[in-house]
C-alpha cells in the first residue's frame, strides 16, 4: 500500500478497531484492512491531525491541528459531527478515567490542557 499513497505518511499506521489508519502529508486519511487492501480514503477536512485517530463507541474520533474535534464513520471515513474548540491543537484527544464518559482532554498548541465534550 505504501507505494500507492498520495504523499508520505505523516501519522500512523495505527490500528483502530479491525482496521489500520494512516494520514498522509497531503492531508488524506487512509483505511486499510489486514490484507493491505484499501477500504477507503478521505481528505482530512480540517487539515493535519493533532494526534492518533481513536475509536469512541462506534465512531472514529479525530482532532485537527486547526482546532476541530470531529467524529467519522469507520466504514466510510465520512464526517459525522464536528466541534470547533476555538484554538489550534497540538495533541489529543484522549479520554481520562477521572472525567465523565462524554468528555475528552486535548492539548492546545500553546500547551494548555483543554477539557471538551464529544462532537454530537
Amino acid at each position: 500500500v505504501l507505494e500507492q499513497l498520495t504523499g508520505p505518511p505523516r501519522l500512523g499506521p495505527v490500528v483502530v478497531g479491525e482496521r489500520v489508519l494512516l494520514a498522509t502529508e497531503d492531508d488524506e486519511l487512509w483505511c486499510v484492512d489486514d490484507t493491505g487492501t484499501i477500504v477507503w480514503r478521505q481528505p482530512l477536512p480540517h487539515g493535519p491531525l493533532a494526534g492518533m485517530p481513536a475509536l469512541m463507541g462506534s465512531n472514529l474520533l479525530l482532532a485537527s491541528v486547526s482546532g476541530v474535534l470531529y467524529t467519522a464513520d469507520p466504514a466510510t471515513g465520512a464526517t459525522l459531527a464536528e466541534l470547533h474548540v476555538g484554538e489550534p491543537l497540538a495533541r489529543g484527544p484522549v479520554a481520562s478515567p477521572g472525567l465523565p464518559r462524554d468528555q475528552l482532554i486535548l492539548t492546545a498548541a500553546d500547551g494548555a490542557l483543554l477539557v471538551t465534550g464529544v462532537p454530537q
